[in-house]
């Protein structure tokens, strides 16, 4: 029997079992006899097979020892291979999947803040003109935009008007491209 503050995350399998045993789940069994406890980040199904754990893949996590499987990670977050946690997507870019792994960019014309689910168009008065934007920018004094989801402003103001407040935004989710975002019909409003 080893000992135990060698091999605390270890159990004995039955003896005689030798390698015709099945590890069970959650574990390794690298020698005969012996399975050791998956650590977070990795998972077993058990088996015969079962001389390692395996990482969990991109998008997925195990926060626990021991675990059979990996869970998906939420929208807005991802993470990286043999994780034990999620972490939130940058701003300028978004998770509209769960497990989605990387984080897409928000296409021009859109932006997100951290831990974002979709990119939200840049709203009348405001443009971003590459992908993966922070915040939308305001339109330089005297210019705006004729609709949300704007690359950039080129619509002059006459000589003295007021510029535009924005107006809401829809969200939508951007597709990671050179593309900008179509631009919504926004009805009419009696």
């Amino acid at each position: 029997v080893a000992d135990a503050r060698d091999y605390s995350n270890k159990v004995e399998l039955p003896a005689g079992s030798g390698n015709c045993s099945r590890c069970p789940e959650g574990h390794s069994c690298p020698q005969s006899g012996l399975a050791s406890l998956c650590p977070p980040g990795k998972y077993s199904r058990g088996g015969r097979g079962a001389v390692q754990c395996l990482n969990c893949e991109p998008g997925t996590i195990s926060n626990a020892s021991g675990a059979t499987e990996c869970e998906l990670c939420p929208h807005g977050r991802t993470s990286n291979h043999a994780r034990w946690d999620c972490y939130a997507c940058e701003a300028g870019e978004y998770a509209a999947e769960r497990g989605q792994h990387p984080c897409a960019s928000c296409g021009p014309g859109s932006s997100s803040g951290p831990g974002a689910r979709n990119c939200s168009l840049c709203p009348v008065g405001r443009y971003a003109p590459t992908d993966a934007a922070r915040a939308c920018e305001p339109c330089p004094e005297g210019t705006t935009t004729l609709a949300p989801g704007a690359v950039d402003c080129d619509v002059s103001l006459p000589t003295g008007a007021p510029t535009p407040l924005p107006s809401p935004s829809p969200t939508v989710t951007a597709a990671p491209t050179a593309k900008p975002p179509p631009t919504p019909r926004v009805p009419k409003t009696p």
